[in-house]
């Protein structure tokens, strides 16, 4: 609701006992997709307000189901489209890169990849690996209704070691859990989970590294 001509922020102060927005960094989303949009969403509404979000694709009709977007988001570019409805639904306003992400520096902040393939997530890996000033590396994977969270301190060799060993080739990915498609109550289960690990990880250092789940029925894999 606007007031004065300005937009009003969300009052947090209910969820204060759990999360101190203060406490937020900077926070680099990548890939804002069908589990992005909810991590997105969910970021601005604990009071995050220092969000940049990446991805050139536009909102297809078969991202609606299961994303944040809506029907009247359809043929609109993702970022811009998120960032309307994060604005008109929080009064945040997050800055936008219209592409896909290169490589592109990323400096004194958290980093979450939300992306559809290995060769993306390990472009944004490097960004992230051993770099002293990037303290949280989020990496969402989905396949139907299993997800796959994993959360690493980049710059711990052990954290380094474990994350690397999940890597494979695209084309093994058919059976791994990434890359699939999946269901509303799967992607924002894994946006859910994500976040919580990372404002966990600001408030008390400390963080789940791997949660993996079959949400459809409700089974905790690892």
């Amino acid at each position: 609701m606007a007031t004065g001509g300005r937009m009003t922020r969300l009052n947090h102060s209910h969820q204060a006992s759990l999360f101190d927005p203060r406490l937020a960094r900077t926070v680099h989303l990548i890939g804002v997709g069908s589990v992005g949009s909810w991590v997105a969403v969910m970021l601005a509404r604990v009071g995050i307000t220092d969000i940049h979000v990446w991805d050139g694709d536009s909102v297809a009709s078969h991202n609606v189901p299961m994303s944040a977007y809506g029907k009247s988001d359809i043929g609109k570019v993702k970022v811009i489209a998120l960032q309307e409805l994060i604005e008109r639904e929080t009064g945040v306003r997050i800055t936008i890169h219209e592409k896909m992400y290169e490589g592109e520096p990323l400096r004194n902040a958290s980093v979450i990849s939300c992306v559809d393939t290995m060769m993306a997530r390990s472009v944004i890996w490097n960004a992230a690996k051993r770099k002293p000033t990037i303290d949280f590396f989020g990496d969402t994977r989905l396949n139907a209704a299993f997800i796959d969270i994993l959360s690493i301190a980049p710059c711990k060799a052990e954290e380094i070691k474990d994350y690397e060993s999940l890597s494979f080739s695209d084309e093994d990915a058919q059976t791994q859990v990434c890359g699939m498609h999946g269901i509303v109550f799967a992607t924002s289960r894994a946006a859910g989970v994500i976040v919580a690990n990372l404002t966990r990880f600001w408030t008390y250092g400390m963080k789940e590294w791997r949660v993996t789940e079959r949400c459809d029925t409700l089974q905790r894999v690892f």
